[in-house]
């Protein structure tokens, strides 16, 4: 209910811009791109703030930032809207 998704529906938003939201580093924490659709979904259903999103994730405010940034332009690039 945090979501307001399942974990499939979850999935399949994520399917759609899983290439856009690939990182592009080898670096050992980087986010997958479920984890950056789940913290964009938590924060767009709940509205709390970013700094309180990092508390139950584990992960600092600015990568919060950057995961919400990067999938709302995944979910708005023509490449999501050719997918459906």
């Amino acid at each position: 209910m945090r979501y307001r998704l399942d974990r499939a529906g979850i999935m399949v938003v994520t399917d759609l811009v899983r290439e856009t939201l690939q990182g592009k580093t080898g670096r050992n924490r980087a986010l997958t791109p479920e984890v950056k659709m789940a913290i964009t979904l938590r924060y767009l259903v709940t509205g709390r703030m970013q700094l309180c999103s990092n508390d139950d994730l584990e992960t600092t405010q600015p990568t919060i930032s950057r995961a919400i940034t990067q999938t709302l332009n995944a979910q708005t690039g023509p490449i999501f809207f050719v997918s459906l």
